[in-house]
């Protein structure tokens, strides 16, 4: 088991295991609640057995939550792509 860094959010919604630099090893991302805040995404990088601190990434939504995060290569360039959604408020 490896000991996270304690990232400063009210909670998070979706924790995503992924190789985001192409070394092998996976890396964190998660969506985040910031109660109030602006909702976002939060990278941690594994450094071969510990994670670095927290990049967070502020996303363009009506909504201080972040539901999810996925990943997949979306634009097919070979690249590792994010892409995190918010629950509707009505359809």
């Amino acid at each position: 088991m490896v000991a996270l860094p304690r990232v400063g959010i009210c909670w998070t919604h979706t924790i995503l295991a992924v190789d985001l630099t192409g070394d092998g090893r996976p890396d964190i991302v998660t969506a985040d609640y910031t109660d109030g805040g602006t909702p976002s995404v939060s990278v941690l990088l594994n450094q071969g057995g510990s994670f670095n601190g927290r990049t967070t990434y502020a996303l363009a939504m009506a909504s201080d939550e972040t539901e999810g995060v996925t990943a997949g290569d979306f634009d097919l360039d070979g690249d590792v792509d994010l892409a995190a959604w918010r629950e509707a408020s009505s359809c």
